[in-house]
């Protein structure tokens, strides 16, 4: 697990690489998906992470990048927004979540107390199933995003890239 702030250091990275260092699992973050949002103004954002991707690349390195969905300010546009970022980027795995608040964090006291948790079954508390009323789209919308982005990622994948990830079936629920 690591950031994308490391390829900016390049005699760190240089190392990472030299000791066996193959492969990072970058977790993009919410402010990234703020950035890829309709409202965000992040061109400088975007570019950067570009910049320092390649740079990870450069030193023989392949990244993981880790994106959830569900977050207030996500929208319907920003499955499409982030499938775009991830081929851009050329990412060379993702891994696609579902936001979930997880009982006794602030997020989940928060949506409790607005009335948007939609499921007590703690078995679906998993990042694949929508538990709660997302603001700026249906519960529907959330799981059908979530499921094309994974779909439309792994679709147009040229043979031998990124192959170490199995295929599997998603099957969220609403």
């Amino acid at each position: 697990l690591g950031s994308l702030r490391i390829a900016d250091d390049l005699p760190l990275l240089r190392l990472m690489a030299k000791s066996g260092c193959w492969l990072m699992y970058v977790d993009m973050g919410p402010w990234l998906s703020a950035n890829l949002s309709e409202r965000g103004s992040g061109l400088h954002q975007k570019e950067r992470c570009y910049e320092n991707i390649q740079r990870i690349h450069d030193v023989g390195i392949e990244v993981i990048g880790s994106f959830a969905f569900g977050f207030d300010h996500d929208d319907p546009g920003i499955f499409e927004r982030t499938v775009r970022f991830c081929q851009m980027a050329r990412l060379d795995e993702v891994e696609f979540l579902i936001l979930t608040p997880y009982p006794k964090t602030r997020l989940f006291e928060r949506l409790e107390e607005e009335g948007r948790i939609i499921e007590r079954d703690w078995a679906k508390y998993n990042t694949m199933n929508v538990v709660f009323r997302p603001k700026s789209m249906s519960p529907q919308q959330l799981a059908e995003g979530y499921r094309m982005a994974w779909r439309e990622f792994y679709s147009h994948r040229k043979p031998g890239h990124g192959a170490r990830i199995s295929e599997f079936t998603l099957q969220p629920q609403v």
